[in-house]
């Protein structure tokens, strides 16, 4: 019937891959989260419905001709295949990996309160990792998140800490059984990688983590909590530090699935996990930098969060009452968390970027249950007034959704790294929803004027990001391509569009599309590319994940 049995079809189709991927070819910037690998050219692996890519790859099949008006080339490399070697390896002042130890404890730690700060610092003045490989990997994946931070529109000065890292990072580590390795590999394969866009890189890096973690137990509850005992008294003591250390880590596996469209790393929220949850309560008389609130938002969101990538791991569509009973659960959940943490209510200064992603990450989930549904109509090319009610509603709920994300992050964002880093990427996917619609309902002149406004507003937010990220420039450039080939579509009497989709191509050509335009030999490739890093020679763009 309708949408479930040709739109959804077709969605499902469109995510193909290779039975390989690379991550390390210095030809092409490997981004699957962004949809960049889209040739069968190079490699890519397999992204799900809650991707970016899902989004782009309709677009291409709404408008074959897409990429003939685009005026984008590959931006040129800032180093040389020597620089990149003498770079990564560059000597830095204490002074100024001192200065970067602050960053990360100012700006990334609000959001994953997990290293005991006193005897990390305690440990760094001691120089205690150049004795300790263990802890020589925390501090410098500490560093290599500090020194993105603390710098406007940061440099490759991170890739001297990563190359640190990696280089201790032997696979003896992997059975030594330290908290600091776990800790070192949450914040790898957590954020620095998906920052450096090495997906694949990341969720299995996070994936080593995790089964470490398991080994650790750090799942279980504590043997004085299993004997009826309270939670330690002191919020940084050890067996709080190795709950907030598992929990984070389930934290950022959950957002890698989600960016990946990729079902969650086992059932990190049943019941085999025992750890105490996060809690509101918890600590409460402490000072509030000590009460980790945002790890706690975060876990809270996280749980429901891993159900609904679990669910369009199996389809790409949510049944319509499923839809709306996570959507209900994720709207309760926001509303219950304390004012603090929901803007537009004061909160402290360290606070601000970790509430506004946390609010950004409960919109997009929202979104993302409801435009399965509008890329399928596209796909099916039925007239809305030919869907059904319920249907409808999920596609306007989407809609709305992507246009409350765009203004609450234009009202929201810190001129800060580390939030314009999520900034543009959450930007980026409620973008994509008034891109669609345009692609869909070209010739729907009330709506459409509604949604020209939308972009439009998102180029001028993404030129304001320019100096607080370093793919705010090329995310405007691809929005405004793809904008203007939407316009371009409404001016043509007839434009170049496939009447229905043929899923017999979709199933058996090469080429994901069935045809062979610029998305098959590298064009789109070219059209999206990324700065790159010195990183052992491998080009790379700076942009992922909760990334971008």
């Amino acid at each position: 019937m309708g949408l479930p049995t040709d739109g959804s079809l077709a969605l499902d189709s469109l995510n193909t891959h290779a039975s390989e991927y690379d991550e390390q070819t210095t030809d092409f910037v490997a981004d699957d989260v962004n949809a960049l690998s889209l040739s069968t050219a190079r490699n890519s692996s397999y992204v799900g419905s809650s991707s970016i890519s899902a989004a782009l790859k309709v677009m291409a099949v709404l408008c074959p001709d897409i990429m003939k008006h685009s005026s984008l080339t590959a931006p040129n490399s800032p180093f040389n295949k020597s620089e990149r070697s003498s770079i990564a390896y560059m000597p830095v002042t204490r002074e100024v990996e001192a200065n970067y130890v602050d960053a990360y404890f100012g700006h990334v730690h609000p959001i994953l309160p997990m290293i005991h700060e006193a005897r990390f610092r305690q440990s760094f003045e001691a120089r205690e990792a150049e004795h300790d490989p263990a802890w020589g990997v925390l501090v410098n994946m500490v560093l290599a998140m500090g020194a993105i931070a603390g710098e406007t529109c940061p440099d490759s000065i991170h890739a001297v800490f990563y190359q640190r890292a990696k280089s201790m990072l032997s696979f003896d580590l992997f059975g030594s059984g330290k908290l600091e390795v776990v800790q070192a590999l949450t914040l790898m394969g957590g954020l620095y990688l998906h920052y450096c866009n090495r997906p694949n890189m990341a969720v299995a890096t996070t994936g080593a983590a995790l089964r470490m973690a398991y080994a650790l137990g750090l799942h279980r509850k504590s043997p004085s909590e299993l004997l009826g005992g309270e939670l330690p008294p002191i919020p940084n003591g050890e067996l709080e530090i190795k709950r907030r250390t598992w929990w984070s880590l389930c934290c950022v596996d959950t957002w890698g699935s989600t960016t990946l469209g990729r079902p969650s790393m086992g059932d990190i929220f049943g019941p085999a996990i025992s750890v105490s949850r996060m809690s509101f309560d918890d600590f409460k008389d402490y000072p509030l930098e000590e009460q980790a609130p945002a790890l706690t938002g975060s876990t809270m969101f996280c749980q429901i969060s891993a159900q609904i990538q679990d669910k369009l791991a199996k389809k790409p569509i949510l049944g319509l009452a499923e839809a709306a009973l996570f959507d209900a659960q994720l709207q309760e959940q926001y509303n219950s968390l304390p004012p603090l943490l929901r803007s537009p209510n004061r909160c402290p200064t360290n606070l601000l970027v970790p509430r506004a992603i946390l609010k950004w990450q409960h919109q997009n989930a929202r979104l993302l249950l409801h435009r399965p549904m509008l890329l399928a109509a596209a796909l099916s090319h039925k007239l809305p007034s030919e869907l059904s009610i319920p249907e409808q509603e999920s596609i306007n709920a989407c809609r709305a959704l992507a246009a409350d994300s765009i203004v609450d992050i234009a009202c929201d964002w810190q001129p800060d790294p580390i939030c314009g880093w999520h900034a543009v990427w959450y930007l980026f996917q409620a973008s994509m929803v008034p891109l669609v619609s345009l692609f869909y309902e070209y010739r729907n002149a009330a709506e459409c004027g509604k949604w020209h406004g939308q972009i439009e507003m998102v180029m001028r937010l993404l030129q304001s990001m320019e100096l607080w990220s370093p793919v705010a420039k090329r995310t405007k450039d691809v929005i405004t391509e793809l904008h203007q080939s939407a316009l371009l579509m409404q001016s043509e009497e007839s434009p170049p569009r496939m009447d229905r989709i043929n899923t017999q191509h979709l199933y058996n050509q090469q080429t994901p599309f069935g045809y062979d335009n610029g998305w098959a030999n590298n064009t789109w490739l070219n059209f999206v590319d990324w700065p790159s890093l010195p990183m052992e020679g491998a080009d790379f763009g700076q942009a992922s994940m909760f990334s971008r």
